[in-house]
């Protein structure tokens, strides 16, 4: 409830302060309002010079194009002219016509003529008269084409592109030497139309000298203007640009962009070169009617703005009214969840309760069986099959206590992400193997038949980690065999299919004929410390945490799990793993029964706790194998380092250990200047058992690794192992 009290006191700041910010918000839009109006307005002076710019270069790019459409018209001309010679076509005045008729003009939309060496030029209706300009005839360069402006021709200005031929044609035997199409001037009213900004737009097509060769002219003040930068240079310029500008950059073939006052009124001017001849193409619009159109724009953007803000202000005070009722909803929510929250922290605890319950007597049941044969073994000690049965006794118990450590431990390491995988090659058939047997030494004196089948299973090697596999395997197995009464059945098959993706894909299944469970506890069997609490099942308990463990392990593996079960009926455990492929390993096997040590020199125990060296000093006496022993990593380096060469083949290392720790010590050892120190077997022997454990071992330059509690048959076979490889 103070978490919620805490949460009321929030939502009352929060709508204070929620007031405050709505008239600050309002006095901010106001401020906004007045600054952007003058603001706007500034930054549109600058980009409207920039839009004709933009403008004017695509309009000049759109002139270019249609000046070199003509030019194809007339090199189309000149190839129809070849082939009509060809043909013996001899009228001029009829060769000229067909030409037009092939390029498709109309009346005078478009007209060929022809000229002679005298100078004389000729049209569709036969001689025309001789051409005034005559220098021009004279200095126009053979298969090149150059464009000239037409004097008026009938009651239209004309463009003209002449080509000079490289060998003249001889018409009606006139020697005809050049060829000229014309093309109305009107053709590029189109491209020249910027009337987007209203009816005072002027555009010009001139020579760099300024003279005019085409303008479209809407502006009275620049109609009858001959010399258009004449007239410019009576102009006044902003911005820091010129009339010396102007004439510069046009000189060199440069754009460029201005505002001038010229007569009363303000004009931007902009003008590129169009990439023919030494034309340039020359822009000139009104100022007012720009300033007009964006003056309209910015009022029209200032009210938008300020209906925006008003419906703001409006939803923000909208929301604010209903923010009681919304936050009084998130209230109730937020209880209902701490409620739910506690409940189940409620039920978790006493799911832990009853765990540390059955682990106080699960733990109880082998420890009570290790001290009750202890104290039996010891009246008995003249009795050596009495004393015999109660150290196989203890050893079992001791096992089972083992076992359940390590399930809590494992959960708790899956709990907390901490648990990693191995990827180690091995024989699914030989793991199989194992685990039926394990399976079968249980059901020894039982009268339960266990029927395994493994279909297809070949000698295939794969890639994982076999010891959870395991783990998974006799878990599942294991209960199996607590919950089978003697006559039932246990069936265990496994069965093995490829995958799109080259994996092999086992599926195991698991069945009995056992006591089976209830529907409701088959919808928690994979929670931890999860138990079936009925009479049925209430002599066979455990920790709860076994098909939590393999739940876990088979999703870190990648696969899934399912079951069924029927009440008296059996149970059914289904479960697939897809398994990488691995190539065989050579495998050194080593007997299980007491084999020879042969160790060619002494062994340096180094372990810390007194009860472990003894034990371990007995393994190796019992083994003959001669040692010496001391408590801590930094003994260990010193005797090592005053030791003969060889002394030492092998170094039994403890990892947790005061002064020094075995890391830290095998560092020490393998960066020795001795011939022996990189050839000398360290092996860890420590309580910390788990894959990551192993895998630092090796990565401080260890040998092997045996975890405590010591199996005798792994201390065998690793010492084996390590001594004979090295």
């Amino acid at each position: 409830m103070k978490g919620i009290k805490i949460f009321n006191k929030k939502i009352t700041q929060a709508s204070i302060f929620g007031y405050l910010s709505m008239g600050i918000v309002a006095i901010i839009i106001a401020l906004v309002i007045v600054f952007s109006y003058w603001q706007i307005d500034n930054q549109f002076c600058k980009e409207r010079l920039n839009t004709i710019s933009v403008v004017s270069e695509k309009i000049t790019h759109n002139i270019y194009n249609k000046f070199q459409y003509v030019k194809s018209n007339l090199m189309f001309a000149i190839s129809y002219l070849d082939v009509m010679e060809e043909a013996k076509h001899e009228h001029i005045n009829s060769r000229i016509l067909d030409t037009e008729d092939a390029l498709g003009y109309t009346k005078n939309d478009g007209i060929v003529f022809l000229f002679d060496d005298k100078g004389f030029y000729y049209g569709n209706q036969g001689k025309l008269g001789k051409w005034a300009d005559q220098d021009f005839l004279q200095l126009n360069s053979k298969g090149s084409i150059t464009i000239n402006n037409l004097p008026t021709y009938g009651e239209e200005d004309y463009l003209l592109f002449f080509y000079k031929f490289k060998k003249p044609h001889m018409m009606d035997g006139i020697k005809v030497t050049h060829i000229a199409l014309a093309r109305k001037m009107s053709i590029l009213d189109f491209d020249l139309d910027i009337g987007k900004y209203g009816d005072v737009d002027n555009s010009y097509v001139i020579k760099k000298n300024g003279v005019g060769v085409y303008s479209q002219s809407k502006n009275e003040v620049f109609v009858n203007v001959y010399n258009i930068l004449t007239a410019l240079e009576e102009a006044e310029f902003d911005h820091g640009d010129s009339y010396s500008d102007i004439k510069t950059n046009i000189k060199n073939n440069k754009s460029g962009s201005t505002h001038i006052k010229y007569k009363g009124s303000e004009y931007m001017i902009a003008y590129q070169p169009i990439g023919i001849e030494d034309w340039y193409a020359l822009y000139i619009v009104c100022h007012d009617t720009m300033s007009t159109s964006t003056r309209e724009f910015i009022v029209q953007t200032v009210v938008i703005v300020c209906v925006a803000a008003s419906i703001l202000l409006l939803v923000f005070i909208v929301v604010l009214l209903l923010n009681n009722k919304e936050w009084r909803k998130k209230e109730n929510i937020i209880r209902e969840k701490l409620r739910i929250a506690a409940e189940e922290s409620k039920k978790a605890n006493m799911a832990k309760s009853e765990f540390l319950s059955h682990m106080s007597h699960d733990i109880r049941t082998p420890v009570n069986g290790i001290v009750g044969m202890t104290h039996i073994a010891k009246k008995n000690l003249h009795d050596n099959v009495q004393v015999g049965e109660c150290l196989s006794k203890i050893s079992n118990c001791s096992k089972h206590l083992v076992l359940l450590i390590n399930d809590v431990l494992d959960m708790s390491r899956i709990e907390s992400g901490a648990l990693t995988l191995k990827n180690e090659a091995f024989s699914i058939e030989q793991t199989l193997k194992e685990c039926s047997d394990v399976i079968e030494g249980r059901l020894y004196d039982r009268k339960v038949n266990y029927i395994p089948q493994f279909e297809g299973i070949s000698s295939e090697y794969i890639e994982g980690d076999e010891n959870y596999l395991k783990q998974i395997l006799i878990n599942i197995l294991g209960n199996a065999v607590k919950f089978t009464p003697d006559g039932g059945t246990i069936s265990f098959k496994v069965t093995r299919e490829e995958t799109k993706d080259n994996k092999s894909l086992y599926k195991f299944v698991i069945s009995d004929t056992g006591i089976g469970m209830s529907e409701a506890f088959l919808k928690n069997i994979f929670e931890p410390f999860a138990q079936e609490e009925d009479g049925a099942r209430t002599r066979y308990k455990g920790t709860g945490l076994g098909m939590a463990i393999v739940k876990k392990l088979i999703d870190k593996m990648n696969g899934n799990i399912s079951v069924t079960s029927v009440r008296d009926k059996g149970s059914t455990f289904t479960f697939q793993i897809p398994f990488n492929k691995a190539n065989k390993v050579e495998e050194v096997i080593v007997e299980e029964e007491t084999q020879e040590i042969k160790i060619d020199g002494k062994v340096l125990l180094v372990e810390d706790n007194d009860l472990n060296r003894e034990i371990a000093e007995f393994l190796l006496e019992d083994y003959g194998i001669e040692y010496d022993s001391v408590e801590d990593g930094s003994k260990a380096v010193e005797l090592f380092a005053d030791s003969e060469i060889g002394e030492y083949k092998a170094i039994l290392m403890d990892i947790r250990m005061p002064i020094m720790n075995g890391y830290e010590a095998t560092k020490t050892i393998r960066s020795m200047d001795r011939e022996d120190a990189d050839s000398v077997v360290i092996i860890a022997m420590t309580a910390d058992a788990y894959a990551e454990d192993e895998k630092r071992s090796m990565s401080n330059g260890m040998n092997g690794h045996i975890s405590k509690p010591i199996d005798m048959n792994k201390f065998i076979n690793t010492m084996k192992l390590c001594t004979e490889s090295a």
